[in-house]
C-alpha cells in the first residue's frame, strides 16, 4: 500500500458519510414539506409531529425502497450485461467508461422487449427471462481477467464534490416515491403518466400484446419506453403493484444521464465543470417534474447524453 491510498480512502470515507447525512437530511425536509412540518399548532405539537410523523414516513421510505430495488436491481444489471456486447465490438477502446454500457444495453433490452411485446410474448417469464440472460452476460464480464483485475485492484476515490448533486437526489427520491396525481399542478398533476405512460402499459398486459387501441390515441406511438413499463408490470404481476418500481426506473434514467453528461463535460473541460453540469441538470425544475414521474423522456436525456459522450470524445470510435 502506498502512502497515497489511506489518506484517499479516509476521504472516500468521509465524502460518502457526509453525502448519506446530507440525503437523509434533505429526505426528511422533503418528506414535511419544509424545514418544520406542515402547520405546527406549537412547540409541543411540533415535537409530536417530528416524533411521530418523520419516523412513519422514513420506514415507508424503506419498504417501498426493498420493493423498488427488487426490480431495478435486475433490471439495471441485466442491461449492463446486454450493453456489454455493443461496447465491446462497437467502442472498442478501453478508455470508454464502464457507465456507457447500462445505458446502451437499456436501448437493447427495450427494443428486444418491445419485439416480444408487439407479438404477444411478452410476460412474467419472458421478462424475467431478459433479465436472467443480461445477468448472466453481465457475470460472464466480470469474470473475465481483466474486469476481474480491475475490480480486485480498483479502489473508488471521490471527492468533495460528489457532494453536490445529493440533495437534488434527496428531492428526486421523495418525488418519485409519492403516487401519482399528487405533485406538479404545472405538469396537470402527471396526467401524462395516468392518461397512457402507465394506463397503456396496464391494458397492453391485460390484452396479451402491445397494440393499437380506437379509444387512446397514445397508443399508436412508438411506445418505446412504455415498454419499458410494460415489462415492469409484467416482472411485478400488474401495473398497479409496479407503478412505484416505474417512476423510480424513469427516475434513475435520468440521473444516469445527467451522469453520463457531467462525464462528458469533465473529459473536456475538467472534472468541476462535469460535476456543475450534471449537478445542474438535475437541479432544473423541469427536469425534476418529469424525472420523477413515469414519463419517458428521462430515457431520451440518458440516451442522448451517451451519444454526445460518444462524439464529442474522439477516441471512443475507430
Amino acid at each position: 500500500m502506498t502512502k497515497t491510498q489511506c489518506p484517499d480512502r479516509r476521504q472516500t470515507t468521509v465524502v460518502i458519510s457526509i453525502a448519506v447525512l446530507i440525503f437523509l437530511l434533505c429526505t426528511v425536509v422533503a418528506l414535511q414539506g419544509g424545514l418544520l412540518p406542515r402547520e405546527p399548532a406549537g412547540q409541543a405539537d411540533l415535537q409530536g409531529s417530528l416524533w411521530q410523523l418523520i419516523p412513519l414516513q422514513m420506514l415507508q421510505m424503506f419498504v417501498l425502497g426493498f420493493k423498488v430495488l427488487g426490480i431495478l436491481i435486475p433490471l439495471w444489471l441485466s442491461a449492463t450485461g446486454w450493453g456489454y456486447p455493443i461496447r465491446r465490438y462497437l467502442l472498442q477502446k478501453a478508455s470508454t467508461p464502464f457507465i456507457l454500457q447500462p445505458a446502451i444495453g437499456t436501448a437493447l433490452i427495450l427494443l428486444i422487449a418491445w419485439a416480444s411485446a408487439w407479438g404477444g410474448r411478452l410476460n412474467q417469464t419472458t421478462a424475467w427471462g431478459l433479465c436472467i440472460v443480461g445477468i448472466t452476460i453481465f457475470i460472464i464480464q466480470l469474470l473475465q481477467p481483466t474486469y476481474r483485475h480491475i475490480i480486485l485492484t480498483h479502489r473508488i476515490q471521490l471527492k468533495w464534490l460528489f457532494i453536490l448533486p445529493i440533495p437534488m437526489v434527496a428531492l428526486f427520491t421523495v418525488a418519485a416515491a409519492c403516487p401519482p396525481k399528487t405533485l406538479w399542478s404545472v405538469e396537470a398533476f402527471g396526467y401524462d403518466a395516468i392518461s397512457y405512460h402507465l394506463q397503456l402499459p396496464r391494458q397492453w398486459l391485460e390484452q396479451g400484446a402491445m397494440q393499437g387501441l380506437p379509444h387512446n390515441v397514445y397508443s399508436y406511438f412508438p411506445s418505446l419506453f412504455e415498454v419499458g413499463y410494460m415489462m415492469i408490470a409484467a416482472m411485478q404481476g400488474s401495473m398497479q403493484g409496479s407503478i412505484y418500481a416505474a417512476q423510480f426506473y424513469h427516475a434513475s434514467a435520468t440521473i444516469l444521464g445527467a451522469a453520463i453528461l457531467g462525464l462528458a463535460v469533465a473529459r473536456r473541460f475538467g472534472s468541476f465543470s462535469g460535476w456543475i453540469s450534471a449537478s445542474a441538470l438535475i437541479a432544473m425544475p423541469w427536469t425534476l417534474i418529469i424525472g420523477s414521474s413515469a414519463y419517458n423522456e428521462g430515457f431520451v436525456l440518458m440516451m442522448a447524453a451517451s451519444a454526445v459522450f460518444i462524439l464529442t470524445v474522439p477516441d471512443q470510435i475507430d
